[in-house]
């Protein structure tokens, strides 16, 4: 307390000098936290630049969205990857297997209830007709309905390419688009019977022709295998056809056991 007496201003100065000093420690404490926090962030964000590329994962890194490294040494390999953090550089991770399943582009809506093929089939009456935009289908050499489920996968062989033409997350669907435009073609080179006889023609030209397709775009993608999971005619007509298929199959043997007895005889 300082009265507003004689000498009252150099009183006060005294007085302030304490709360002067602890002021001046204070903010000397605080500018010491704030480097080491502004330390702290640096380090942090240095360090965030490391990354780890497990087994089964490929990618390549980017410096201001540029692939870097040697040519022919772009791809990075399993471990410790140190490099600039992001935005300035990222590690740009792709798994090297991957598959995608394609359960509705040509496959008819189940009826409510109905789980199965064979369920759906009983279900399934010739006024159900197949609908364009709501089940899937194909349409065949001979001029029929086709219906498959299909699965593939596939293997990044070249990633540089591949980050160099798509984004990450676009890789599945390309890979969709292309089998699903070698279906379309491969539908019509073969008739019903050969597509769902579970022949493996149809297969073995829908991944040459997705294959083709993914080199045409440059994309660095193999497809390694296709297979149909489920494969029928119309469900309205899957009953009927399997018994003229069976039929057909009884008619070549009772030919052939005909055949062989004319010789015989």
């Amino acid at each position: 307390a300082v009265s507003a007496a004689a000498g009252a201003e150099a009183a006060m100065r005294e007085a302030m000098d304490p709360a002067n000093q602890s002021l001046a420690d204070a903010l000397r404490l605080s500018y010491r936290v704030l480097q080491f926090a502004i330390l702290a962030l640096v380090g942090v964000f240095l360090l965030s630049g490391f990354q780890q590329v497990q087994e089964g994962q490929t990618g390549v890194k980017t410096l201001f969205g540029r692939i870097v490294g040697e040519p022919g040494a772009e791809q990075v390999a399993p471990g410790l990857q140190p490099f600039w953090p992001y935005p300035v550089g990222e590690v740009v991770l792709l798994p090297q297997k991957d598959a995608v399943e394609l359960n509705t582009e040509f496959f008819p809506r189940f009826p409510q209830g109905a789980s199965t093929v064979e369920m759906a089939a009983a279900a399934t009456t010739t006024a159900d007709p197949v609908r364009p935009g709501r089940d899937g289908s194909l349409l065949t050499a001979d001029g029929d309905l086709a219906h498959v489920r299909i699965l593939a996968e596939y293997a990044i062989e070249d990633p540089v390419r591949t980050l160099d033409e798509f984004r990450p997350d676009a890789l599945r669907e390309v890979v969709r688009k292309a089998l699903c435009r070698s279906m379309v073609q491969v539908a019509a080179q073969y008739t019903l019977a050969e597509i769902v006889d579970g022949r493996e023609g149809p297969v073995e030209s829908l991944r040459e022709g997705a294959q083709r397709t993914l080199d045409a775009m440059r994309s660095g993608i193999r497809i390694t295998s296709v297979g149909f999971p489920e494969r029928t005619a119309p469900l309205a007509i899957r009953n009927a056809f399997g018994r003229v298929q069976e039929a057909r199959e009884e008619a070549k043997l009772a030919a052939e056991k005909a055949q062989q007895e004319a010789n015989t005889t």
